[in-house]
């Protein structure tokens, strides 16, 4: 009975390895991708968080100051720096909203236009590299693969948020 025990627990410690080195592996790949990301999109002359200001203004036209914050995780005070930095450079303009002086809308110059578009080909060109063995179905399964764990991590994300407002 002790052997199977032993054999039991080496089971386990196994499968925790293979789930310890999937996790490192994806933990190098995602650095290794911002490298890449990093080093390429470095002609731009733009610093990381000042390129992800201007990609979300391309997805999310007229956004507001406030809604840039948050979606950068940051705080209002953060992106009002960046934004001055990118205001200056010519990349952006920032503009009152009629009826609340307190809020600004950001849109992107031609100047600003032209560094995403520069962007977007640099990503296709990344985008094809990393996948370029892939087939469609594998691809389809990686993805399938992704949305599994992003989903996992969630409801591990809304346990420990839970946990936490339960430990008054």
């Amino acid at each position: 009975m002790e052997e199977q025990g032993k054999e039991g627990s080496k089971g386990i410690h196994m499968l925790h390895n293979k789930k310890h080195v999937a996790m490192l592996k994806f933990h190098m790949t995602e650095q290794l991708m911002r490298r890449v990301v990093e080093r390429s999109v470095a002609g731009t002359g733009l610093y990381r968080g000042q390129h992800q200001m201007l990609m979300h203004l391309f997805h999310c036209p007229d956004c507001t100051q406030a809604a840039l914050a948050e979606h950068m995780e940051v705080s209002p005070a953060a992106v009002a720096v960046g934004l001055k930095k990118l205001e200056k450079g010519g990349y952006v303009e920032r503009e009152n909203v009629q009826h609340d002086n307190r809020r600004n809308r950001i849109t992107l110059t031609e100047q600003g236009q032209r560094v995403v578009d520069e962007s977007m080909l640099i990503f296709h060109r990344i985008d094809s590299c990393i996948f370029q063995d892939f087939s469609d179905q594998e691809l389809e399964q990686f993805i399938g693969m992704l949305e599994r764990i992003y989903d996992n991590l969630d409801r591990c994300g809304s346990l420990t948020e839970k946990s936490k407002g339960s430990e008054v």
